[in-house]
């Protein structure tokens, strides 16, 4: 359960008024100023060199408050933030899908608010701020702790303190976009009289912005100023008539996009590969767009899509931020997953090469937070993987789904387990490799190299594509290290170098894997070279980052398949008696589901027959008509949300051509049947399809149409013009609720 704080206006003068949300708007405050009044080169200081002395005792010290602030910075790509302008300040949420920084999120507020009691200031370097503390008495602050971080209110009804606080907040937002990075610099500066920002979501290490409702000529203007140059619009242009978007963006300067659909039924795979050749566009160009549609809905499918197949982030991450968007209609999610699925079984032979994080970053800038966990990728087989441990502290090498984990202990470099989180990772999925002989005169690495390039051009893999190899051979020589830096440890090449422990094998059976790519340089490869190469020895006792290979006659090549096709089919029924424990548990939460909406829409119906129509009688059936249309989704998207599922309902004729099926459970209603049916995916979903059959009392609106109350039929013809739900009798099979249940709600 969560609670609120209201926290009195005296309080305010504490803190950089962090709007309890984020987190870090302190973090990389220079430790002092030089004498002409500059920042620092560097903002990370090492929580050692913090001084000792806090003059305000009973809240933390500063060297522990900025530790803190300085990991939830790191952990920014997994920190979700959105924004909201009021007339009198600002609503912010703040929240992460990992435990531990939900749980850091809600530490650093409770942390702020001590702080806040007792004036302890920080981030004292900032104009913002320093103005904003001086309006301390005219600012309230609430503070709401949710499940994944925390909830803000700040208001004031002093104007040029409302103008503070839009400055604060939507400087917040930049440090999740961008980490470290925003926290060196000072907050910008929201000018007075500029239109009141649009409602806006951000994505921890995403540069994009996503609204959350139709942005007019003034909150383009504003989008623009703050750096925008591509504008996404998925709403159709009928749909504001007297406001002609493309005009307004083309006045600014800006690029326009449009990409129009009204919902789920219109979603097709030519819109999401729209969608994704819009975004990646944007990411090619170095451009940063501005994704909207009326309320962030449409926008989640194409996002969702962009993210799980261009950037490789893990489906349920990229579903997440879809919600976090305001993509609530469960058919819509369904659709997307589907489309995940099947284009992600098509691409997968050849394989492709996906990445997060970028090695110059963590290197040279101190972006050394955990990006993604190894064990929410080997969830799919034949993984294939490369990358330093988050914090520079170790090696990662997973080679076709087994993974090691190398450290530095108390003898040196060892493989210590099979799961961490990365600083940076270069991945690919290769379920079927093609494989060469490396011919004797290959011997050193820079032979191994010109002969990788080669033999991949004449397997007919793309020069213009990253590529992913294996090389299976006897070792003469193989030279590598695992990194190793200690918490505070300076950034920078020379610092990095440093931190590299050797190892060195000889005569012995290796396996080495390799990504290759001329684009990415300081990316997933090093700047001087365009190959990031891992080995392991055959014992796997130990794996690191190869330096240097000499090889002994007789290796293997192995590059990805392109013989093997895929059909993308991976729906397939099942039978109740063949359900894993697993699954049994995903079509006893469908069930629950079902009852929750059958109950729920039952009882919204029975109140609008009950409530008084304008004569002062009850309504009856025609009272209940816009229940289906209206209330109907908004109590599907409860029960998804309450219990992790898709769910909707659906028939043969359809009342409200919205609530057309997913493929997968139109594929399983093709017979039209009485009783349940199951099919599973081979990602771990579960589809349930649950028959309704009509009641007497249902009769009324679905009855036969000659015999139908004349209000009723004339509230169907308002409400649904399209009809075909008509011409039933007391017990037909009316049609069928859908659930749709991912592996991970069942857990």
């Amino acid at each position: 359960m969560s609670t609120r704080t209201r926290i009195p206006v005296s309080f305010l003068a504490s803190t950089c008024l962090v709007s309890l949300c984020f987190l870090g708007s302190c973090a990389d405050a220079p430790q002092s100023t030089s004498r002409s009044g500059e920042q620092p080169e560097s903002s990370h200081t090492p929580a050692s060199k913090t001084p000792a002395n806090d003059p305000f005792p009973g809240v933390n010290s500063v060297a522990k408050d900025r530790d803190m602030w300085q990991e939830l910075l790191g952990a920014n790509t997994k920190i979700r933030r959105t924004v909201r302008h009021t007339e009198s300040g600002v609503e912010a949420v703040t929240e992460s899908d990992d435990p531990a920084v939900a749980a850091k999120i809600i530490e650093h507020a409770k942390a702020m608010q001590a702080r806040m009691k007792v004036s302890a200031q920080v981030r004292v370097w900032d104009p913002v701020f320093a103005e904003l503390f001086k309006k301390h008495g005219a600012v309230t602050i609430e503070v709401t702790p949710t499940e994944k971080g925390v909830k803000i209110g700040e208001s004031s009804a002093d104007p040029e303190a409302v103008v503070l606080l839009r400055s604060h907040a939507m400087g917040v937002s930049e440090f999740v976009r961008e980490g470290h990075a925003a926290g060196r610099r000072p907050t910008p500066r929201f000018k007075a009289g500029d239109p009141l920002p649009a409602p806006e979501l951000a994505i921890g290490g995403v540069p994009h912005r996503f609204i959350l409702t139709q942005p007019d000529a003034g909150q383009l203007a504003g989008l623009k100023s703050a750096g925008v140059d591509v504008v996404i619009n998925f709403r159709k242009p009928a749909e504001h008539p007297e406001y002609n978007e493309q005009r307004a963006v083309a006045d600014t300067g800006m690029t326009y996009c449009n990409l129009s659909y009204a919902g789920a039924a219109e979603i097709t795979d030519e819109l999401l590969d729209s969608a994704r050749a819009a975004i990646k566009a944007a990411d090619e160009k170095g451009d940063t767009a501005a994704l909207h549609c009326r309320t962030g809905n449409r926008i989640g499918p194409g996002w969702a899509s962009y993210r799980a197949l261009d950037k490789g982030i893990p489906v349920e991450q990229a579903i997440a931020e879809a919600k976090a968007m305001q993509m609530v209609d469960p058919l819509m999610e369904s659709k997307t997953r589907d489309y995940i699925r099947r284009m992600s079984a098509a691409a997968r032979i050849p394989a492709r090469v996906r990445w997060v994080g970028a090695m110059h970053k963590a290197v040279h800038d101190g972006d050394r937070g955990g990006k993604i966990a190894v064990s929410s990728l080997l969830r799919t087989p034949h993984l294939n993987a490369i990358g330093p441990v988050a914090g520079l502290r170790g090696e990662i090498t997973v080679i076709d789904g087994e993974s090691s984990v190398s450290v530095v202990g108390r003898t040196g470099p060892v493989a210590s387990s099979t799961d961490a989180e990365a600083a940076f990772l270069v991945w690919a999925y290769v379920p079927e490799w093609t494989r060469v002989t490396v011919p004797p005169s290959v011997h050193t690495q820079e032979q191994l190299q010109v002969f990788v390039l080669e033999a991949a051009k004449n397997a007919g893999l793309s020069a213009d594509e990253p590529l992913v190899f294996r090389v299976e051979a006897q070792a003469e020589s193989l030279a590598m290290h695992v990194i190793w830096h200690e918490p505070g440890d300076a950034v920078g090449k020379e610092a990095h170098d440093k931190a590299k422990v050797p190892v060195a094998v000889r005569d012995e059976r290796v396996s080495i894997i390799g990504f290759w790519s001329t684009q990415h340089l300081g990316v997933f490869t090093p700047m001087v070279s365009p190959f990031h190469m891992h080995a392991w020895t055959s014992d796997k006792r130990i794996s690191g980052h190869v330096d240097d290979v000499r090889l002994l006659p007789g290796g293997t090549l192995l590059l990805p398949s392109r013989s093997a096709a895929s059909t993308g089919d991976t729906w397939k029924t099942i039978e109740a008696d063949a359900l894993t424990p697993m699954q049994g548990a995903q079509r006893d939460l469908a069930v629950a589901a079902r009852d929750a909406m059958f109950g729920r829409l039952f009882a919204r119906l029975g109140e609008a027959m009950q409530a008084p129509s304008a004569d002062g009688s009850p309504a009856g059936a025609a009272g209940a008509i816009g229940v289906c249309k209206e209330q109907a989704p908004k109590i599907a998207q409860a029960v998804a949300r309450e219990k992790g599922v898709m769910i909707g309902r659906t028939s043969e004729k359809l009342r409200n051509p919205a609530n057309a099926a997913p493929s997968w459970a139109a594929s399983l209603l093709a017979d039209q049947p009485a009783d349940a049916r199951l099919a599973a995916n081979t990602d771990g979903s579960l589809g349930v399809t649950l028959p309704i059959k009509l009641a007497a009392n249902c009769l009324a609106c679905h009855g036969n149409p000659d015999t139908m109350d004349p209000a009723v039929k004339a509230a169907i013809a308002a409400k649904y013009p399209k009809d075909q739900a008509t011409g039933f009798k007391e017990g037909d099979l009316r049609g069928w609720f859908w659930v749709e249940v991912p592996p991970t709600a069942a857990r």
